[in-house]
């Protein structure tokens, strides 16, 4: 995930940092010139050396959900103004992230899903377009029902059939 968000950010022209507790990515991410730095990323200290307080926000994206709750919540903390966009497993992970900091918080499993689902509609011939058009509102209707989970359900005699 942060390797994907490094190519998009560099094809962009925009100057990142990646931190990584994986030494071989690292070695053989710098040996191609990239900016990664081996270490633990939640820790408060190790950011500070490479820069994030001139960072224009901070993307977490550790396979431990444990762990990036944790790297949030300490972020949040010692950086109240910088956004946080974090990774989330699902949408239960989501609404946690957010609650302890998180301004985004992604979750991979619907992310995942709406590629899939516009990847079944290119192959069946629907127009690039409407793809793009479907997703949107796919997304938008997804990310707001994540933000619903945890209210009260509706009565099931009168709740709406899904999209």
């Amino acid at each position: 995930v942060g390797q994907t968000i490094g190519r998009l950010l560099a094809a962009q022209g925009v100057r990142y940092v990646a931190v990584d507790e994986d030494l071989q990515q690292v070695t053989a991410g710098r040996r191609a010139g990239l900016p990664l730095f081996y270490g633990d990323a939640s820790r408060i200290d190790l950011l500070g050396a490479v820069g994030i307080a001139g960072a224009a926000a901070i993307v977490v994206t550790m396979n431990d959900p444990a762990k990036v709750e944790r790297t949030v919540a300490s972020l949040r903390q010692h950086f109240p103004n910088l956004p946080i966009i974090a990774r989330a497993r699902d949408g239960a992970h989501a609404r946690r992230l957010h609650a302890v900091g998180a301004s985004t918080a992604l979750a991979e499993t619907v992310e995942a899903s709406l590629q899939l689902g516009a990847a079944t509609l290119q192959r069946a011939g629907v127009a690039a377009a409407a793809v793009e058009a479907t997703l949107d509102e796919h997304r938008s209707d997804d990310y707001a029902r994540l933000a619903d989970i945890g209210a009260p359900a509706p009565d099931a005699g009168t709740a709406p059939l899904p999209k």
